[in-house]
């Protein structure tokens, strides 16, 4: 998850989503500090721990319209917030465009699956799982799906 929260739309930007057909990560978004700590701590960018970590995803059709459509979507987010708007340029973000809580997407996550009427046993990180059992069916090779 943290890969994909610190996602920014340089990658996805208006002209690279309509004709990419891959996506470079970058850094990665890490608690500093916290309650293990005795702080409140704070979300930074941080490069990743190896460098395989840093690595460039090729994107399947599907995605790459989701995140057109997504795009359009926080656009609107963002004339709603007005000034209230903190740019940081990334893909998935508050309603005023700072960095998701991990705290908050696991527990909208949670939310999600109970109205959908699904077992609260299934994690977030299980949805990488079911994601590669998704490409893997469309025909993605097993190494890009790695």
């Amino acid at each position: 998850m943290d890969s994909a929260r610190a996602r920014r739309w340089r990658c996805a930007g208006p002209t690279s989503i309509a004709t990419a057909a891959s996506c470079p990560f970058g850094k990665t978004l890490q608690r500093l500090g916290g309650k293990r700590f005795g702080t409140e701590g704070r979300l930074v960018f941080q490069e990743p721990k190896t460098d395989r970590s840093r690595r460039t995803l090729h994107l399947p059709d599907a995605i790459t319209s989701a995140l057109r459509a997504h795009r359009i979507r926080q656009s609107r987010e963002k004339l709603a917030a007005g000034f209230s708007w903190v740019e940081h340029g990334l893909v998935f973000s508050t309603t005023i465009g700072t960095p998701l809580e991990p705290r908050s997407a696991v527990h909208d996550f949670k939310r999600l699956l109970n109205k959908a009427g699904l077992p609260g046993t299934i994690r977030f990180h299980d949805l990488r799982h079911s994601a590669a059992s998704l490409l893997l069916a469309q025909g993605v090779q097993l190494r890009a799906v790695m």
